[in-house]
């Protein structure tokens, strides 16, 4: 008795798969009832549904992933819908709540989780805003384009060279020739002046 050891083969199978008596077949299987509701279970499951994000994730990251996303955002239906949904008073919340956290990470990240301005201690979130230590923001916005700043700043693993520092004293750094706010100015002259009368 000879053995046929054919259902082994890899490439035996996907020849037959490919056959269209074959391939009628397992369409005809595919579209009844008791297979649907039994691949509906498969796909509930918990462990297949993580199996899925899984490669779906890995598959946008590739680069094949990334360029087929970009090909499909540009399609013009895509734009209008895209446009519409941003629109939405639901989709407006959501984002303002996104932007506001992702804001709320990069500041407690470079204020030590005790969200002030690094001069004058200042705390309403309202005034405050994101400093380049090395005075290089004007080169820096520059090659940051579109996601913003802040997004920037997370995307890279939240890089040395920033600080919290209110609007007041951001502008009076970026004024004075120094690059010196004012109010350490201030501190510096009434230690010389104490140092004096001392």
């Amino acid at each position: 008795m000879v053995l046929d050891f054919r259902y082994k083969d890899p490439e035996y199978h996907k020849k037959y798969k490919q056959r269209l008596e074959v391939r009628e077949r397992i369409k005809q299987y595919r579209r009844k009832p008791e297979y649907r509701e039994k691949e509906r279970q498969y796909r509930q499951r918990l462990e297949v549904k993580e199996r899925r994000k899984e490669t779906n994730r890995k598959y946008d990251a590739s680069l094949k992933g990334k360029e087929q996303r970009r090909q499909y955002d540009k399609k013009p239906e895509r734009q209008e819908y895209k446009r519409l949904l941003s629109r939405r008073p639901d989709i407006k919340e959501k984002n303002k709540e996104k932007k506001l956290q992702k804001k709320y990470r990069v500041y407690n990240h470079y204020s030590n989780y005790d969200i002030k301005c690094n001069c004058c201690g200042e705390r309403r979130i309202e005034f405050l805003s994101i400093d380049h230590v090395n005075n290089d923001g004007y080169e820096h916005r520059k090659t940051v384009r579109g996601s913003g700043l802040v997004n920037w700043i997370i995307i890279n693993n939240f890089p040395l060279g920033f600080q919290i520092l209110c609007l007041n004293c951001n502008c009076a750094k970026g004024k004075d020739g120094e690059h010196i706010c004012i109010h350490k100015k201030e501190i510096d002259d009434c230690v010389f002046d104490y140092q004096v009368i001392a």
